[in-house]
């Protein structure tokens, strides 16, 4: 008995988009952020995947004839759907990469919270900095990119096609190594705000062997530290949002 039998033709158009739509969403950031109510990302996925389905019909391959080869369609699908949200996720990264250098520069790095957008433990200025990249992303309406960027994997990656890996090795590493840049650019004000307050301490502890600098200063040096980070959170995220969007578009998403 052939799978047509169990398995309707448009069911299964139906449901090849949504093993690709349902991962990309799995893994995303803002629709896949771990304290999303499951239910709520499920049926948006379902949701996503039924507008989808009737503009790709008529790209998307027949139903095949045997088990193995359904789950190799099925498992390709899959393995793209994240592929592609682990690219944007990496795209975020940057803010904790960011969020965790500058905490280590202004001596709250010992402050540790649950970050759920990562699963992990982590600072809470990196915590900071993703919730409030998060809220940037929803408030300029990028998040209806990410959206669109969905359909647009179908033009980049064409259902039953295997994309080249050295292709995806070079997507990946581009992103990995922007992601990276964009943290220490982030990170830059602090950066070049702690080098010269730990220059003064220097020289100031040359000149006063005797007093305890650096334990007098710490509070001096947070407190400063909040004032520049507040002082160019705005600048910072403004281009972030930029940065975000020219992300997307490097990788192909319209």
């Amino acid at each position: 008995m052939s799978l047509a039998s169990f398995l309707p033709e448009s069911l299964f158009a139906f449901f090849l988009v949504f093993c690709r739509v349902g991962a990309v969403f799995m893994v995303m950031p803002t629709i896949g952020e771990t304290f999303i109510n499951p239910q709520f990302r499920l049926a948006f996925a379902l949701l996503v995947a039924g507008l989808l389905t009737p503009v790709l019909a008529n790209g998307l391959p027949p139903l095949p004839a045997d088990l193995g080869r359904l789950f190799l369609l099925v498992g390709g699908e899959i393995l793209i759907g994240v592929f592609v949200g682990g690219l944007v996720r990496l795209i975020m990264t940057g803010l904790q990469v960011a969020g965790t250098v500058i905490a280590m520069q202004t001596s709250l790095s010992t402050g540790q919270m649950f970050d759920p957008t990562q699963g992990t433990q982590s600072t809470i200025l990196a915590n900071l900095l993703t919730m409030v990249g998060l809220a940037v992303i929803f408030a300029s309406d990028l998040h209806l990119a990410l959206i669109a960027a969905t359909g647009d994997t179908y033009r980049l990656f064409p259902v039953g096609v295997m994309p080249l890996t050295g292709d995806l090795a070079q997507a990946a590493t581009a992103t990995a190594a922007g992601s990276f840049k964009m943290a220490v650019q982030f990170a830059a004000p602090l950066t070049v705000f702690s080098l010269i307050f730990y220059l003064g301490l220097g020289a100031v502890n040359r000149l006063m062997p005797q007093l305890q600098v650096f334990f007098i200063a710490q509070p001096f040096q947070i407190g400063i530290s909040i004032i520049v980070l507040a002082a160019t959170l705005g600048a910072v995220y403004s281009w972030f949002q930029g940065y975000f969007a020219d992300a997307l578009a490097a990788l192909g998403f319209r």
